[in-house]
């Protein structure tokens, strides 16, 4: 993978005549690099390969489960039960996606103005002795 300065030398030095050898040469990388990218129109991006999370073929039951409010360690037990060889961590983290929508839900955030805080929560206590 090259950089996106050695890709735009590239493409300069193709528009200012020079070889694919001449321009391996003068940025000192391989002539298959400069083949490579030679009729690129756009500069190189890295992509990163989606890896298979252990807990993925779970899927299903996990949401199963934490639609009926288990808590963590007992879906780790149920998924042992069911073939899961991964450890009590790797749960919880999976977990943490359902976590942060519920929680998304349910907390309100709201600011007050300093020395407002009390306004709407100010009870007047009178104290009357009826004789």
């Amino acid at each position: 993978m090259i950089f996106l300065e050695e890709w735009h030398a590239i493409q300069v030095l193709k528009r200012l005549g020079h070889g694919k050898k001449a321009i391996a040469r003068q940025l000192g990388i391989s002539r298959n690099t400069v083949k490579r990218h030679w009729h690129c129109n756009s500069p190189p991006a890295y992509q990163r390969a989606r890896s298979e999370k252990i807990l993925d073929p779970f899927a299903a039951q996990t949401k199963e489960m934490v639609g009926k409010k288990f808590i963590g360690s007992r879906i780790f037990q149920e998924l042992t039960k069911l073939g899961y060889t991964g450890s009590l961590t790797s749960v919880y983290r999976y977990l943490r996606q359902f976590q942060d929508d519920l929680r998304d839900r349910t907390t309100i955030h709201f600011e007050t103005f300093a020395g407002q805080q009390w306004i709407g929560l100010q009870l007047f206590w009178k104290s009357d002795r009826v004789t």
